[in-house]
């Protein structure tokens, strides 16, 4: 049994975005543990709103407008 939990920036990822994330963590996990862990693997994707948290370097909102553009095409 495997769960992953992914953290993103909040408000830049969209549901088929989440659910894609999910598909693929799973398909990553399977690839790298047995066959059939697939039914046994729990991946949580959670949003953090930028407000709540900093980086040494902070992301300029012009470049979080930038990624929500680019995840929108996805």
């Amino acid at each position: 049994m495997c769960y992953v939990h992914v953290t993103g920036v909040g408000e830049y990822l969209r549901f088929l975005l989440k659910k894609r994330i999910v598909y693929k963590v799973t398909d990553s996990v399977e690839a790298v543990e047995t066959e059939g862990v697939r039914m046994l693997s729990w991946v949580s994707v959670k949003e953090v709103l930028p407000s709540t948290w900093g980086l040494a370097d902070p992301i300029a909102e012009s470049d979080l407008s930038k990624l929500r553009k680019t995840a929108a095409n996805m």
